[in-house]
């Protein structure tokens, strides 16, 4: 299955958790073109981004601080 994130543009709601976190890893381990890790509490996405950052330097990655409920912030995720 993670073959499919190789070379593509993935986003993550709920990044920070502790699945979000591990599915995170798992991702970044596959080479994406991108990993957006969506997570409405700010601490725990700070931790995943600079995990990551650390371990997988040449990862393209976007750290968001937003609620899937809001169908303003989603949409402009998409833009």
């Amino acid at each position: 299955i993670m073959g499919y994130v190789t070379d593509k543009v993935v986003m993550v709601a709920g990044g920070g958790g502790s699945i979000g976190s591990e599915l995170c890893r798992q991702i970044a381990a596959n080479k994406p073109k991108q990993l957006i890790i969506v997570d409405i509490y700010e601490n725990n996405a700070y931790d995943i981004q600079l995990e990551l950052k650390h371990n997988y330097p040449e990862l393209n990655l976007e750290t968001l601080i937003a609620s899937v409920r809001n169908e303003v912030k989603v949409n402009k995720l998409f833009e």
